[in-house]
């Protein structure tokens, strides 16, 4: 078993216009697991069953994201371009920021 880190995250609207990071099998299983059942179906079922085989070795992480990353998309949920908070953005010459101040 592996948790299956993601070599690209995938961003998801969840609830009131937030978005949420999924990085790895077990983000993807944990975001599933919440889903409501009355939009489950068959496209939901598959993408199950994608984690749940990568996450046993049986399947590659990588075909897994991508069917996670269809269904994202396919609900309509998938967020195309994240905006990185602001302590990640690298600042000039290589120097860092955190909360706005240079480190």
């Amino acid at each position: 078993m592996t948790d299956g880190a993601f070599v690209v995250p995938v961003y998801v609207k969840h609830g009131n216009h937030r978005c949420e990071e999924v990085s790895s099998i077990r983000d993807a299983l944990s975001f599933l697991e919440k889903w409501p059942e009355e939009r489950r179906g068959v496209i939901w079922e598959t993408v199950c069953r994608a984690c749940r085989r990568a996450h046993d070795g049986m399947m590659p992480v990588s075909a897994a994201r991508q069917a996670f990353e269809a269904f994202a998309r396919m609900s309509n949920i998938l967020v195309e371009k994240a905006i990185p908070e602001p302590w990640v953005i690298p600042t000039a010459a290589g120097s860092s920021t955190k909360g706005g101040v240079a480190a």
